[in-house]
């Protein structure tokens, strides 16, 4: 498929395409973390947090001592935690406010525990698709958004270029950067963003944002706003809730780049991505981008190898976008097949 010199190439990536690198499926990231501990004595995990979501399991859901019933999805776990947390209600004496934000927040330190465990070793396939794309395109004319947390594919563009994230970071060394950088949009949030919300100190409290050069995953065990400072760094991500709610002007002014993003795109490729019900904000999102673009883009999908192509993820994306490209491949079959495609 021809390109023309000034098309704008738009990559969407889901927790799917991480998981050729052994990041679990999203169905599977609270079974995966509540398996932490310290016995391998590879990575310090907090057992009491750990145990602190199981309790909080038991005694609101149901008894998790077996695969049957099956254990909640985070999303449904987190999303009434969100809400009562947002109404000012308690769910018992026991679990009252205070007790709901302790357990939201050991919530997102398993999600952040299980894909540093299981991210430790990548397999490389972000890197394989960096170095195949650079060579076939041009990097600024693309552009990268991500619903996901690891920073695989942060690590695989920093082998290439700087990165613009949408925002300004404190630490960046050349303010030229920007002018050659890859635009990688983190819908979510990233592990490895050291959020100041209010600021370093009482004489500069306006939210500041840290990224260290250093191919590293924050360690968010050391975080712990209970114990620490007001003006101390946490992780900033936004956790998989129904009710999703952007309280960073950081990344208030991502959503807004990635809206002009995809205003001037040619073709889309979701990659990994199943465009669930709980991201309602991303198909807004969409819906409101495309309508203001004088000719809509191509997309195409980039599911499971051999996912047949009227399953329901596809059904999804048609319900939205309305004639789409499936492409039942997985992200290891498009990087191999990237060149029948861009």
């Amino acid at each position: 498929m021809e390109l023309n010199a000034n098309d704008k190439i738009v990559f969407f990536f889901g927790a799917g395409a991480s998981v050729p690198d052994n990041a679990p499926p999203a169905s599977e990231l609270l079974s995966e973390a509540l398996k932490l501990n310290n016995q391998n004595g590879e990575q310090y995990i907090d057992e009491d947090r750990i145990n602190n979501v199981k309790r909080f399991l038991k005694e609101i859901f149901h008894d998790i001592s077996s695969d049957d019933p099956p254990l909640p999805t985070f999303e449904e776990v987190l999303t009434p935690i969100h809400i009562a947390t947002q109404k000012g209600e308690d769910f018992s004496d026991e679990w009252n406010l205070k007790a709901l934000e302790k357990v939201k927040f050991d919530l997102v330190y398993c999600i952040c525990e299980v894909l540093r465990y299981k991210l430790k070793e990548p397999k490389g396939y972000y890197n394989q698709f960096i170095d195949k794309l650079f060579d076939r395109i041009d990097p600024k004319n693309c552009t990268f958004l991500s619903s996901n947390y690891d920073i695989l594919l942060d690590n695989a563009l920093k082998t290439k270029t700087p990165i613009d994230y949408g925002f300004d970071i404190v630490n960046t060394r050349d303010s030229s950067d920007k002018k050659k950088a890859s635009v990688l949009l983190k819908l979510h949030g990233s592990l490895n963003w050291n959020h100041y919300p209010n600021g370093f100190s009482e004489r500069d409290t306006t939210e500041k944002i840290k990224i260290d050069d250093e191919k590293v995953n924050f360690d968010y065990a050391k975080i712990d706003p209970g114990h620490n400072s007001q003006y101390s760094a946490r992780p900033l991500i936004i956790p998989p809730t129904y009710r999703k709610t952007l309280e960073s002007e950081k990344l208030v002014k991502v959503w807004k780049k990635a809206s002009k993003e995809l205003e001037s795109a040619s073709r889309i490729f979701f990659i990994g991505y199943s465009m669930p019900d709980s991201d309602f904000h991303i198909k807004h999102l969409m819906l409101r981008s495309l309508s203001r673009t004088n000719k809509r883009p191509e997309i195409f999908v980039v599911g499971s190898k051999g996912n047949d192509t009227y399953s329901q993820s596809y059904k999804n994306y048609e319900r939205i976008f309305g004639e789409i490209t499936p492409l039942p491949i997985g992200f290891e079959g498009f990087i191999e097949k990237m060149n029948e495609y861009i």
